[in-house]
């Protein structure tokens, strides 16, 4: 397997790569008796360590959590290498080895999947929301096409929640910060018996926004949210546990903010760019609508695990999580009226999955059922008071009329005359979507022992998905109502599955090799009437090693090749978005771990990838260029796939007789990517380093109470966490990550 990486990325990975091995050296010689704590991962259904585990996957500990202030994907993309994260609006978009996801209504199904605590999260806004109470955040990288294979065409992000302990517990913490930030958290552990004990888990965030609205005087893009979580667990007997979880998250938002950022000029733009000024601050805006955002997410689940006897398990995973969104939004993001939306979305899920796991002589095995189902709506207005007037005017030229100007109610009818948040006399564009989804799939995976040095595994997974989707769209500037209640029903059915071997050395370092495919499933676009589109596909062929070099020196080594067909590509038009199927695109790649105990209080780990994405065909008009007709975008490189990733950590504690203070440094660098096809500098986000710094300290006088002080983004870098080339607005609208923060935090556990 052969990764070519381009000259200018030479000096920085040999500079990582030489500081590495000079490590490496000086551990072996001088920190051999430090132990290095085992991680334990339940990627593949069962638990395995992480260093047996013959898969790609960084696993972020409980104390790793704490330690970083983990709150969300945005702080996840930084501790595993080939992860980005970004967002607009309220949909989440986690990229992984340049597999992600394009569309942005709640029914969109990520090339990344998300589970919490083994259920599938499916929905764009699952991503976005805030991290609790986690025991540990587990980032598989390649397909996940048999044990994980809803849709995890580029790999799966696994959560799973603090259990209840067998002892009784408290804790609470408080953190202020600046932007009036104050965050609110209590959990603690009720053993009512030996065989039932309760946890509960409870936090409320809120902050001002970062934004200020110097047109109606206010700021914007701030946040208050609480979450609340609560497990039951019960054990009548050594061979049963039954496992009841519920949380409920629900924020207010006054954001996100977009900002016109580049306008665009040309036959597609002159109309509408003219119109609409670009935003001179990332920090500032004057749009005249406020930005107003609710969403809500609850959920419950029902775990059992049943062993049978000694060699076979089983495990039935019941839930059902339902989701809400209501935004007000000024698109345009200026003082100009030129385009404001109001957007409603509801999802309600069901899942159930059934799991054998079990051992016959050399045999490991897994062989299990699952069935998901889910319901969406979408409602989206869409209002032009700028160009009403403007329209208006035409409108009564064309038919000759003089005096006053004319009404536009008569053109077209609204999908909610009666809501009482349009005037039916305005330029408008309003969509109505109902998706259902439902899929069914059988799975089973061996793992063979030829040896107690040598496995081979083998996978296979059969999926059924049936899509309904009804959509109405109506509006008086094109179309009128020509796309009312159109309706279609598609089905899709695949088999992937993993080919695998695996060894152990005699230095006791595990090297593997294997063939696994993923597949996403097909569905329709409703940013055009009615556009349906083909299911997509991927074929890995990735080789590891995994090394434990000393007792207090980790590397592990993935280099990989992707085959990815039936590309599903998104373009947005001036009159909305299409989607095509691209033949595909070549995806090869190379990631280092590692983790470094340097002396008893000095420790380094981090990472580094380098990612090459190239489309094999594509043809497609640029909305922001459509003079230069159909481009061949052959050769360009995927969305969201920076070339070269690397993150940095290194922590240090000091002794002092007052207690124990823990100093460490957070360093990221993320490589220029594309945010849109045509890899133009429109829809470009530069490279950008991140740098975090945080502060511990543990009284020796109260040993159950810390304080910790952070500040995040500390050389006040300005990066996007979206970026959107519109035809319609005739430029590049984009919303900004947070400006540099700082905040103390004060935790209480006993």
């Amino acid at each position: 397997m052969l990764i070519k990486i381009p000259t200018k990325h030479l000096g920085f990975i040999s500079i990582i790569s030489c500081s590495m091995m000079s490590a490496f050296a000086f551990a072996e010689s001088s920190v051999a008796e430090r132990f290095m704590e085992e991680v334990v991962v339940r990627a593949e259904k069962k638990e395995s360590t992480l260093q047996s585990t013959p898969i790609a996957i960084t696993a972020i500990t409980e104390q790793e959590i704490e330690k970083r202030g983990i709150r969300t994907m945005h702080d996840v993309q930084y501790m595993a290498p080939g992860v980005t994260f970004n967002q607009t609006g309220p949909t989440g978009f986690i990229t992984m080895r340049g597999v992600g996801v394009e569309f942005t209504t709640i029914m969109a199904e990520p090339g990344v999947s998300l589970h919490a605590d083994g259920v599938y999260k499916g929905g764009s806004m699952s991503s976005t929301i805030a991290m609790f109470d986690l025991e540990t955040i587990e980032v598989v990288r390649g397909p996940q096409g048999t044990l994980n294979g809803r849709n995890s065409t580029g790999g799966s992000v696994n959560i799973y929640s603090r259990m209840p302990g067998d002892e009784a517990s408290f804790e609470a913490g408080l953190m202020i910060g600046d932007y009036d930030r104050v965050r609110y958290e209590l959990s603690g552990d009720i053993p009512v018996s030996d065989t039932f004990k309760i946890r509960l888990a409870g936090a409320r965030d809120e902050r001002e926004g970062y934004i200020e609205n110097i047109n109606l005087g206010r700021d914007e893009d701030g946040e208050d949210y609480s979450i609340l979580k609560a497990t039951a667990v019960w054990t009548p007997t050594e061979d049963l546990e039954v496992i009841l979880r519920g949380d409920l998250f629900d924020t207010e938002q006054s954001g996100p903010v977009y900002l016109f950022t580049t306008p665009v000029s040309g036959p597609c733009c002159d109309t509408f760019g003219g119109l609409v000024t670009p935003t001179a601050s990332p920090w500032r805006t004057t749009g005249e609508t406020p930005n107003e955002q609710d969403v809500e997410v609850s959920g419950y689940s029902l775990t059992i695990n049943y062993k049978l006897n000694d060699s076979i398990s089983l495990r039935s995973i019941t839930a059902d999580t339902s989701q809400e969104l209501e935004a007000i939004r000024d698109i345009d993001g200026t003082s100009t009226p030129f385009l404001d939306s109001y957007r409603y979305e509801d999802m309600d899920e069901f899942s159930q999955e059934l799991t054998l796991v079990g051992t016959t002589g050399k045999l490991d095995w897994i062989v299990g059922a699952y069935y998901y189902d889910s319901e969406s709506n979408y409602f989206g207005e869409f209002n032009f008071p700028l160009l009403t007037d403007i329209f208006k005017v035409i409108y009564g030229g064309a038919f000759g009329l003089d005096g006053p100007l004319p009404t536009l109610e008569g053109l077209a009818s609204r999908l909610e005359p009666n809501s009482g948040r349009n005037d039916p006399d305005l330029l408008f564009l309003d969509d109505a979507i109902y998706e259902e989804t439902e899929s069914r799939a059988i799975y089973a995976q061996g793992t063979y022992s030829f040896s107690d040095t040598l496995r081979a595994t083998v996978g296979l997974r059969n999926t059924q998905d049936e899509k309904t989707f009804v959509q109405s769209s109506s509006d008086n500037l094109f179309t009128g109502d020509a796309c009312i209640r159109q309706q279609s029903k598609e089905d899709w059915s695949e088999t992937t599955g993993k080919i695998g071997l695996d060894a152990d050395l005699a230095n006791g370092w595990l090297v593997y090799g294997s063939v696994s495919s993923g597949y996403r499933s097909g569905g329709f676009d409703g940013g055009s009437c009615f556009d349906p589109f083909d299911p997509e596909s991927l074929i890995s062929y990735e080789v590891g090693l995994k090394m434990d070099l000393s007792a207090t020196l980790r590397v592990n080594l993935a280099a990989f090749v992707y085959d990815y067909e039936d590309y599903q590509a998104r373009l947005f038009t001036p009159l909305g978005t299409e989607t095509l199927n691209a033949d595909g695109a070549d995806i090869q790649g190379l990631e280092v771990e590692f983790d470094w105990l340097a002396s008893e209080g000095l420790r380094f780990s981090g990472s580094v990838s380098y990612l090459d994405s190239e489309f094999k065909s594509l043809a497609a008009q640029d909305p922001m260029a459509p003079e230069n007709g159909f481009v061949e975008l052959k050769g360009n490189s995927l969305l969201r796939s920076p070339e070269l990733q690397a993150d940095l950590t290194v922590a240090y504690d000091i002794q002092l007789d007052a207690g124990l203070l823990t100093v460490q440094g957070e360093f990221s660098y993320v490589d220029e990517q594309h945010h849109s096809l045509w890899n133009t500098d429109i829809g470009l986000e530069p490279s950008r380093t991140m740098t975090n710094y945080r502060v511990f300290f543990e009284p020796a006088a109260f040993q159950d109470v810390s304080v910790s002080a952070f500040v995040n983004n500390a050389s006040d870098e300005e990066y996007h966490v979206m970026v959107l080339n519109s035809g319609l607005t005739g430029g590049t609208t984009t919303a900004y990550g947070a400006p540099r923060t700082w905040g103390i935090q004060f935790r209480y556990k006993r």
